[in-house]
């Protein structure tokens, strides 16, 4: 299972790599980046299952984020703001949540 998260590892920098801001392999309102982050963030929530640990700094940074998103997403909604406006601001930022796949899979400095 190591091995399929090195090879997803792979796919997905050559897709940022490549792909730019994400919808040049966009077919529809999906594209290969969220494809990608899916499987990413599943293959994440096994190893998690699996007790496996994520530095407590990584933790701390992705709760961090978490926070402040649900705060700003809260003061968008209390003055009125479209919903789809901020989905719209906050789904480009949600790829940050995809850190502790890269902790789990990028092991040596």
């Amino acid at each position: 299972m190591k091995a399929f998260g090195t090879i997803l590892l792979q796919i997905i920098l050559l897709e940022i790599i490549l792909g730019g801001g994400g919808r040049f392999t966009a077919i529809g309102p999906l594209s290969l980046r969220m494809v990608l982050f899916a499987t990413a963030i599943a293959y994440t929530c096994y190893w998690l299952w699996k007790k496996e640990r994520v530095n407590i700094q990584y933790s701390a940074l992705v709760l961090t984020f978490i926070v402040v998103t649900i705060i700003a997403i809260m003061m968008g909604l209390s003055v009125g703001a479209d919903n789809n406006l901020i989905f719209e601001d906050v789904k480009p930022l949600l790829y940050f949540l995809i850190l502790p796949f890269f902790t789990l899979t990028i092991r040596d400095k």
